[in-house]
């Protein structure tokens, strides 16, 4: 990790350009705006991480990134990140869930931005149990950490899930839609393929 300070009113990435190299933000300090070719427009504080998507994928910035008062930011290197997480062992299944959100990323099922995901990280587990499902439709493998995550933190809907039974029991209506925000819309861009690696 290495720390990028920028002014206010410096623009940290543009829509359609190809990070080099490829690296995740975490806000250390200060504010930034986040600029949907839509043109909506989301805050991004301390605490969020921006272009997780480079760690997984060859991605190209989704939106425009501008710092609206000085702040430091912690750089994740997506190479050093990858080749960290090959040596060493952890109970989390990483690379499951990376092809995991690859593949939800891919179906349509996720809206496609470099903002953080950590808001919907309940609807994240369900759309990864959904893929997942549908690669293992009969249940015959491990429950994996992502699964047994989504089964901690949905409780009764991941129950409803499933069983096939979609959003609440008998309403008719699908278990996944995408969630609409007044700080975050869907693009209207195409969907757009990524090459794994």
């Amino acid at each position: 990790m290495s720390q990028l300070l920028v002014s206010s009113g410096d623009v940290v990435f543009m829509p359609g350009e190809v990070p080099v190299p490829p690296q995740m933000f975490i806000v250390c300090s200060g504010e930034l705006t986040y600029h949907y070719m839509s043109g909506a427009i989301a805050y991004v504080e301390v605490g969020h991480w921006i272009s997780e998507a480079t760690l997984w994928v060859n991605w190209v910035h989704q939106g425009m990134l501008k710092a609206s008062s000085d702040c430091r930011l912690c750089r994740v290197d997506a190479a050093k990140f990858l080749d960290f997480t090959v040596r060493y062992d952890s109970d989390f299944e990483i690379r499951r869930y990376a092809r995991a959100l690859v593949g939800a990323m891919n179906s349509g099922e996720m809206e496609l931005s470099d903002m953080p995901y950590h808001e919907d990280c309940e609807e994240i587990f369900e759309v990864i149990h959904h893929y997942e499902r549908q690669k293992d439709p009969w249940g015959v493998g491990e429950a994996t950490e992502v699964q047994q995550t989504a089964e901690e933190s949905s409780g009764s809907r991941w129950k409803r899930l499933s069983s096939g039974s979609g959003g609440q029991e008998g309403d008719g209506k699908p278990a996944f839609q995408r969630k609409q925000s007044v700080l975050m819309v869907t693009p209207t861009a195409e969907k757009k393929k990524f090459w794994f690696w």
